[in-house]
């Protein structure tokens, strides 16, 4: 064993012990508050027929066929007790559940006027005034008359005497540690025992806060005899309600073992329902002695798990190294040894019969709250930690694909960059060489006149600027290059004396189009009115532009000149085809008329395109 689990048994030992201690503290201070002066020791006890002297506190058990009636007769004198008529009580720190009282002969009635004095509490506790009816000066005799149930166990303590003064604080501590104070932690059991629940069902897989929750909650239904006084009605259940104790010991024990990662859900849940059923069943059906049942069946139903349990979830801390568990794990060896305590003074091995598991209860919630608020922010921190665990991770896959995402940009852009060289290298080759190649062959034939030169010269500069014109503006439309077309081609096309009709009043709406789909629509108009102009020979060409239906449809006539006829699609109308199916996957339908022919070109607004391209 390692020396840091060596000091955490140490530490754990030390605290145990400690507070072990403090519960003997709180026993010796209740009864400190008694004035033994005041008490009476000895008694006359008239069981059977058989008188013996005795002396108080007194224990016996009960046949286990019937009610046994054991009686005591007592002496005090009033002098003796400075006791005045009208301020003389008797105070009984615990007695077992009925008792009959008289003084002088007389019946001493309880304060509801019922005879006799009845709890269902097994250590009851009363302080009753004795009439000064009654009561006389000098030697007065006292006789109680206690009834024992089948099995059951009967005790009388010390009776003290007294004014109501004197015996009001001892009274006050014994009521409020054996009600007042067990109403406050059944009350903290119950909000517990729903937290450990609502923390199970919000966690079926953590069998830790299952256990919990039944545990608790069958304390408090095994100490429901306290609400008795308050509501009668339950008189019949609290005979009985100590019997449901394993209810609580037997989820401790699987309490434990769920901490040390040990399953035993079906046969502890088993047995938690079967050894209460069958005591209850014992002592209602059977007619067994409900002690009987208590102290061989009950008792080792709770006592024995709760110390495993102790043991367990004390080894649990050791060996995980975490506090989670470490008070609780003492709290349970604390509570062992007050039913310890508790079952010897039920059985008159401790003369005080003062109970002490009630003590103990408050530091097994104690560790509860501890063990609860200690997880609940260990589960804090873990998922903290994971948290920004998972931010890191994120941060860095951000990283990662915002990488990504520049390096494929990166390369888009090449690409495009090169597609684009390509295209102006498409473009150059189409239109300016061979404006070029005409002036080589012009220069090289040493022709005198240079009006040709001059000429292809200009058409060759103005081929330039128009693929410059359409390649280098970022944003384009269709209006742009219908009138950057009609600009460079249709004015010079009309001073040979050509009529022409431009109509673009149907486009109701502004279509984009990039700068690759602008020249390429120059270019098919371009080569549509060449091929009008130089096979049709019109005196008129009308280019007509619409939008209709998500379609840009443009038509080029040429109207006054050669019908069509039949036609052999050569270069121009290859070049027009396979431009029309760069632009947006368009196409184009020549027909002929009387007087000419029809070109008409279609492809999608910028919207279809998109949809096409996705």
């Amino acid at each position: 064993m390692s020396n840091a689990m060596s000091k955490r048994l140490r530490n754990n030992f030390v605290v145990a012990t400690t507070a072990a201690l403090l519960s003997a503290c709180l026993v010796m201070f209740l009864s400190s508050t008694l004035d033994e002066t005041r008490a009476i020791e000895r008694a006359t006890m008239i069981r059977k027929g058989e008188t013996t002297e005795v002396a108080l506190p007194r224990f016996w058990r009960a046949a286990n066929s019937e009610v046994t009636s054991t009686t005591f007769e007592l002496q005090f004198d009033s002098r003796e007790y400075s006791l005045f008529p009208n301020d003389a009580y008797l105070f009984l720190p615990f007695f077992e559940q009925r008792i009959f009282l008289r003084v002088n002969g007389l019946a001493v009635k309880s304060e509801n006027l019922e005879e006799p004095i009845y709890s269902p509490l097994a250590y009851s506790y009363a302080l009753q005034k004795i009439p000064p009816t009654v009561l006389r000066e000098g030697k007065n005799n006292l006789e109680i008359r206690v009834e024992t149930g089948p099995g059951r166990f009967g005790a009388l303590p010390k009776v003290y005497v007294g004014s109501k003064d004197l015996l009001q604080l001892p009274y006050s501590l014994f009521s409020f540690s054996t009600f007042e104070f067990r109403i406050l932690l059944l009350g903290a059991e119950v909000i517990l025992g729903f937290f450990a629940l609502l923390m199970y069902r919000a966690r079926r897989e953590d069998a830790v806060y299952g256990w919990l929750s039944a545990a608790l909650l069958g304390s408090t239904l095994s100490n429901a005899s306290i609400f008795v006084d308050l509501f009668p009605a339950l008189k019949i259940f609290s005979l009985s309600s100590y019997l449901l104790l394993p209810a609580v010991g037997l989820p401790i024990l699987g309490f434990a073992l769920a901490l040390n990662g040990i399953s035993a859900t079906r046969r502890l849940i088993a047995l938690t329902i079967l050894i209460p059923t069958f005591s209850v069943v014992l002592n209602s059906l059977l007619n067994v002695s409900p002690d009987a049942v208590f102290f061989y069946l009950t008792v080792p139903s709770l006592f024995f798990p709760v110390i495993l349990a102790g043991i367990l979830i004390m080894l649990a801390s050791v060996r995980s190294g975490n506090n989670h568990t470490d008070v609780l794990s003492i709290s349970l060896l604390i509570i062992a040894q007050a039913l310890i305590y508790d079952t010897g003074v039920r059985v008159g091995f401790f003369p005080t019969g003062i109970p002490v598991s009630v003590f103990a209860r408050f530091f097994v919630l104690l560790g509860v709250i501890i063990f609860l608020m200690r997880r609940w922010s260990a589960n804090a921190k873990a998922l903290d930690h994971a948290a920004q665990e998972l931010k890191e991770k994120l941060a860095a896959r951000e990283k990662s694909l915002r990488e990504a995402f520049e390096l494929q940009n990166s390369t888009l852009q090449k690409i495009a960059k090169s597609e684009e060289r390509q295209r102006i290298t498409v473009e150059l080759h189409d239109g300016v060489a061979g404006h070029l190649i005409t002036i080589l062959a012009l220069l090289d034939s040493e022709q005198q006149d240079r009006e040709p030169i001059r000429k292809t010269t200009r058409l060759a500069l103005d081929e330039l600027r128009t693929v410059i014109d359409m390649l280098v503006v970022n944003n384009t439309s269709l209006e742009f290059t219908l009138a950057s077309f009609r600009e460079k081609c249709l004015d010079p096309l009309e001073k040979t004396g050509i009529e022409i009709i431009f109509d673009t009043e149907l486009l109701s709406e502004e279509i984009a189009l990039s700068p690759t789909e602008s020249l390429n629509l120059f270019r098919l108009l371009q080569e549509a009115t060449t091929n009008a102009k130089r096979h049709g020979q019109p005196r008129r060409i009308a280019i007509r532009a619409s939008f209709n239906d998500q379609i840009v449809r443009l038509a080029v006539e040429n109207e006054g000149g050669k019908s069509l006829g039949e036609y052999v699609e050569g270069f121009g109308l290859r070049n027009i085809r396979k431009r029309c199916a760069s632009l947006r996957q368009g196409t184009f339908n020549l027909n002929g008329t009387q007087t000419g022919a029809v070109l008409t070109i279609e492809f999608p607004s910028t919207a279809q395109a998109e949809s096409y391209s996705t």
